[in-house]
């Protein structure tokens, strides 16, 4: 069993983390008592196990002296009813992080109703591959963050982007370096007024493989939300946006250089911005020191702009650091309005 940070509000120690179906959870191995963060308890139970739904139920009990703490460190929990009746069961949830703890007998009671998934105190070949990929890769991983709509933009620019990286490699080498030559951006040709279609079409040209993945699968994990949040053409538009200014950003750092740029790390970043502001406390799986961690989306991002911020200021070569930067804040400001336009609507 691997150990969790979190620790049993009944006060039998550290948590351990447990498999359940496609997800994994914070489960005390001796009352069996299991902690949900933020969109796990869906993904175990169903979608009608919806904790924001209970909390409206008015005989949802506050905080008070005698109430469980949360098991990730945040206080007292609120009680909430499950269903708006009396002698159903009764969950506790913390306020702050949104996370739920129920007790082994109500998770029962409340698995009756729905999907029955297997709870495993053990390692699954699943659990033990997606700790071995983090290892390696330093990758997050999605804990559960589902959509309501097929994200089919993020799906074609990813497969245009894996087209255009084939179609380059087909070609011969003299060949396929002029061609990268003329869609990456280069600062040399942007300043002089040339290039100025540069800044769109330099999100499809990736120097290798790794470079080609690593942006993939950021933008597949965390871009189908903020598409599904967003709506398909905001979403295109943010895209654009984030990958012109990172691209106009890093030429205004470069100087006068004939070095081109490319990938699709600027409109990347755009999305990792938007999800920041959208999705603060969702949560990501990530390994550290080889121990494996949940930690809110907010925090792992805000780490990620930081690192940028870093290699700029380190002067580390071979990768545009201020694209990332430039794409980033767009994402935030994006996400900000949309959510702004969402409450204004909702009030009105």
């Amino acid at each position: 069993m691997i150990p969790s940070t979190r620790y049993c509000p009944q006060g039998h120690g550290a948590l351990v983390v447990a498999p359940a179906g496609s997800i994994e959870v914070d489960r005390c191995p001796t009352c069996a008592g299991v902690f949900f963060d933020p969109g796990e308890l869906a993904a175990t139970l169903g979608a009608d196990a919806n904790p924001e739904t209970w909390g409206r139920d008015p005989s949802a009990q506050a905080p008070d002296m005698h109430s469980a703490y949360c098991p990730a460190g945040h206080g007292p929990m609120w009680r909430l009813p499950t269903e708006p009746a009396p002698g159903v069961p009764w969950v506790q949830a913390c306020g702050h992080c949104r996370g739920v703890w129920i007790e082994h007998v109500t998770l029962e009671n409340l698995r009756a109703r729905g999907p029955k998934l297997p709870m495993n105190e053990g390692a699954t070949a699943d659990s033990v591959g997606r700790y071995l990929f983090q290892l390696v890769s330093f990758m997050p991983v999605e804990v559960s963050n589902p959509v309501h709509r097929r994200p089919w933009v993020t799906w074609s620019l990813a497969a245009s982007m894996v087209a255009a990286y084939a179609a380059l490699h087909l070609l011969p080498v003299a060949s396929r370096l002029q061609w990268e030559a003329m869609l990456m951006v280069s600062p040399s040709e942007i300043r002089h007024g040339f290039g100025l279609l540069t800044p769109i079409s330099y999100a499809w040209i990736h120097t290798g493989v790794g470079h080609l993945l690593g942006n993939l699968y950021f933008f597949l994990v965390f871009g189908d939300n903020i598409e599904d949040r967003f709506g398909r053409a905001w979403y295109l538009a943010m895209l654009a946006v984030s990958a012109v200014l990172g691209a106009l950003v890093e030429v205004a750092a470069r100087g006068d250089v004939e070095v081109g740029v490319g990938g699709a790390s600027g409109a990347v970043a755009g999305v990792l911005g938007a999800y920041m502001v959208l999705f603060p406390q969702t949560k990501l799986h990530v390994v550290l020191a080889f121990i494996p961690l949940k930690v809110p989306a907010a925090l792992y991002l805000a780490f990620w702009a930081a690192v940028q911020v870093y290699g700029y200021l380190q002067h580390t070569p071979g990768i545009a650091w201020l694209a990332h930067v430039g794409g980033f804040f767009v994402g935030l400001a994006a996400a900000i309005v949309a959510r702004a336009s969402s409450r204004t609507a909702v009030a009105s």
